[in-house]
Parts: structure tokens; C-alpha cells; sequence
């Protein structure tokens, strides 16, 4: 081949060019690059949380009122008291993640009393909202975003919340554990709410704080809201599930 002298000193083919005449590129579909990132990056798009166009699910203990910690101390002091055993935090958060209710009945059976006794021991505690819930519920009132709590808290228990914070009064719409049949991790409970109260708003967005709510509520949408310590098994658990 005829040889030229480029700048870079290196000897090279003269009038050199590829030649592919064994495909069609007309045969293959073609996607612009514009449509190609805007595919890739759209399950990190952020709705914008506006009446008719979103609706929210909303978890309540951890998530809107600051209540973990209160379960836990309750549960805690009730088995102390019951069963003279001691509940640590660890072993509390390993039972939710596992089903709290079906893990107290393998090792007590009939757990009646015992949740009766919690129940008693919660409603004398303080109930807050949690760090911008505040913010976050007059905003959905404001603005008439639709929306649902949906809590494994029986429903005694939310009007006790409502009755010491008021400000839950301005949501709605609400699903409590007598609502259905099986708890968190299981669905049930977003699925009833969406049957109930979605109105086709072209995006679902969930607010959760646990692992067993994670499970639950990606059941229905993958646009969730996380509020979990770094220190808590939940966080370790949810990001594996979400790997």
C-alpha cells in the first residue's frame, strides 16, 4: 500500500476505510441515544409529588410517628413481667424481620395476653411524630395528594397515636392490622390499600422504614422512600434485597 507521514511520525495506509458489506444495518432496530439514556436512567426518576399524579403509601411506627423504640420497650418489659426472660434490641429486631408475631407464638403459643398487656403498656407512653413528619403531612394535606397509611398497628393503637398527636387526624385514608388477614413482610395490606384508594395516579411512591415494610410494599412499587439507621439490621437486610 501507498504510505503517507502523519505528525505523529508513524507510517500509515494511504485513503484507508472500513467495509462491512455483510449486514444490513437497515435490518436492525436503531435506538437514538437520547431514548437510550433516558431508558436507562428512568427508574432513578424522581415524580414530582402533586395531586393527581401521585399516590402516596405510607408506613406509620418509625416512619411518621416516632414509636419503634416504644414497641420495642413495651414488648420488652411485658415478656419481663410474663415470662421473667429478657428481649434485647437485636433479638426484638431479628423476630420482625422474621414475622414477630408467628416467632412470639413458636416460643410462648397463645400470645393473646401478652399483646393485650403491650397494647396497655404503649398507650401510656408519649407518642411523637418522627423529624419531618410534620412537614411531610401538611404538605399531603395542603396540596390534596392522595394517599393511605398502612400499618401492622391495630387500629386501637393508630387512635390512641391520633388522640396524642393530632396532626395524623389531617390523613385520611388508613389500612390497620384488622384490615387483613396476613402482616408485613406479606403484601396484603398495600395491595388492600391500592384496591381501595388508588385512583390511577401515573405514579405509586411508598415510605417505609423496615425490612418486613420493604418487602411488603416492593410488592407494588419500586419507587420507595427509605428511613432506616445505618446501625440496624433492617438497613444490612434491605440493602441486600435491593442488590
Amino acid at each position: 500500500f501507498p504510505v503517507t507521514i502523519n505528525n505523529d511520525g508513524v507510517d500509515r495506509p494511504r485513503d484507508t476505510q472500513l467495509m462491512d458489506d455483510k449486514y444490513d444495518i437497515t435490518k436492525y432496530p436503531v435506538t437514538r441515544i437520547e431514548a437510550g439514556i433516558k431508558r436507562c436512567l428512568n427508574k432513578l426518576y424522581h415524580p414530582i409529588i402533586k395531586s393527581g399524579e401521585v399516590y402516596l403509601l405510607i408506613d406509620l411506627d418509625g416512619t411518621l410517628v416516632d414509636t419503634d423504640k416504644l414497641h420495642y420497650q413495651a414488648y420488652a418489659d411485658t415478656i419481663k413481667e410474663l415470662y421473667n426472660e429478657e428481649l434485647s434490641r437485636r433479638e426484638y429486631e431479628y423476630k420482625i424481620s422474621n414475622g414477630l408475631d408467628e416467632c412470639l407464638k413458636i416460643k410462648y403459643g397463645d400470645i393473646t395476653k401478652l399483646k393485650e398487656e403491650k397494647n396497655k403498656k404503649l398507650q401510656s407512653y408519649k407518642i411523637e411524630l418522627m423529624k419531618g413528619a410534620k412537614e411531610l403531612i401538611e404538605y399531603i394535606y395542603e396540596n390534596k395528594i392522595n394517599h393511605t397509611v398502612v400499618t401492622n398497628t391495630s387500629k386501637e393503637n393508630t387512635e390512641y397515636y391520633k388522640k396524642e398527636v393530632p396532626e395524623l387526624n389531617k390523613l385520611t385514608n388508613w389500612i390497620t392490622r384488622e384490615d387483613y388477614k396476613n402482616p408485613k413482610p406479606n403484601p396484603e395490606c398495600y395491595e388492600l390499600a391500592k384496591e381501595k384508594y388508588y385512583k390511577k395516579e401515573k405514579y405509586i411512591v411508598g415510605i417505609e422504614n423496615s425490612i418486613t415494610g420493604f418487602r411488603a410494599l416492593n410488592k407494588v412499587t419500586q419507587c420507595i422512600y427509605m428511613m432506616v439507621d445505618k446501625d440496624s439490621m433492617d438497613y444490612i437486610f434491605i440493602y441486600r434485597d435491593w442488590e
